[in-house]
């Protein structure tokens, strides 16, 4: 079983003496290379070895807490270049975030973020930036679309 994630915290269970593979989705994506299967928050799938069958299952929020950790990860940001906040973030998710940090001179950002998904945390930097600026998501790595700061 090949697992591509773009954005997700999750949990992968496959030890070589199970009879199932699990993979937990707690946010984000998931996908899987030669079956695909894509999967949104609280839903789990269960690969089984010895009938090489899947099964996707909906687990609700408390039952999730089984099988993927809270991961208790804060950021403070007060008056911190936007660039830096940007690249903190995908550091955090494991991504590749590309920017031309150029436009982003002289635009510092102040905020909490907490244990909001990926892209919720994206699209409140981006806010904060003005209306000029976005993220796509492209290939397992996020760009950033801006026109620079507060325009």
């Amino acid at each position: 079983m090949v697992t591509r994630v773009v954005g997700a915290s999750f949990t992968i269970t496959a030890y070589s003496g199970d009879t199932d593979y699990s993979v937990v989705v707690k946010t984000g994506n998931e996908a899987s290379e030669t079956t695909t299967f894509n999967l949104v928050p609280n839903e789990m799938l269960i690969f089984n070895r010895e009938k090489a069958l899947f099964k996707r299952l909906d687990i609700n929020s408390r039952e999730i807490l089984n099988y993927v950790p809270t991961i208790e990860a804060s950021y403070k940001f007060e008056d911190t270049p936007v660039a830096t906040v940007f690249q903190q973030i995908g550091k955090s998710y494991g991504l590749k975030i590309d920017m031309e940090e150029s436009l982003f001179n002289g635009c510092e950002l102040t905020s909490n973020l907490t244990d909001e998904p990926l892209f919720e945390k994206l699209n409140i930097v981006c806010n904060a930036v003005g209306p000029g600026t976005s993220y796509v998501v492209e290939e397992g790595r996020i760009r950033i679309i801006s026109k620079g700061c507060n325009l």
